[in-house]
């Protein structure tokens, strides 16, 4: 997530706590900078932008620690937002872009790859109550083919869209029933099981 600011003054121990050299003494190739906006900066600059390792704090309380070039996340960082999520991967000229961990506030966790700032490509998506979802990602979403395992024992293995099951799958039941053929929206919708009354049952 980039967030472009400029330099405007000097801060002083009267705008930031964080300016106590005393406590935190700078290194020979780091700065201090307080923005306009409430936005600070401690780190390494190169040609009056960060450049190198940095913390940059933004007003609102979320905070990026990690590499900056010319100005931009970029590198691998920490990006914690003030609602308590966590990002923990690559940037590529201040957007998320590689491999990464993002962690929930709420316990679900996703593993794998992002681009544009969402999961896009291989991935794996963990739920706090135990359940999982392994395969394709696209727009921050199921999307492509993956498996996933409900906490009940019960697995769906087959194409996804828009984090619903859209075209060919199988359901597997945890009774050792199986639905297997098209899927719409989540909806099983063809073949037709031969024992509906047994067979069919709402996902």
């Amino acid at each position: 997530m980039s967030k472009k600011t400029t330099a405007t003054k000097e801060p002083s121990k009267k705008d930031s706590p964080k300016l106590d050299s005393a406590k935190q003494p700078l290194k020979p190739n780091e700065t201090e900078h307080l923005f306009q906006n409430g936005d600070f900066y401690r780190g390494e600059f190169e040609e009056k932008k960060k450049h190198g390792k940095g913390t940059y704090t933004f007003k609102n309380g979320d905070v990026f620690d990690g590499e900056f070039f010319e100005g931009l996340f970029h590198g691998t960082g920490i990006y914690t937002f003030a609602n308590g999520d966590k990002y923990v991967g690559d940037w590529q000229e201040g957007q998320k872009i590689g491999k990464a961990v993002f962690y929930f506030k709420n316990g679900d966790r996703f593993e794998g790859k992002y681009k544009e700032n969402s999961p896009n490509g291989k991935g794996v998506f963990y739920f706090v109550n135990g359940e999982k979802y392994e395969g394709k990602f696209g727009k921050g979403m199921f999307n492509g083919k993956g498996t996933f395992y409900y906490k009940n024992g019960d697995k769906y293995e087959g194409e996804w869209e828009n984090d619903k099951k859209n075209g060919n799958g199988i359901y597997y039941f945890n009774d050792g029933i199986i639905l297997e053929g098209e899927w719409e929206n989540d909806i099983y919708k063809f073949p037709e099981p031969e024992n509906k009354e047994k067979r069919r049952r709402e996902l």
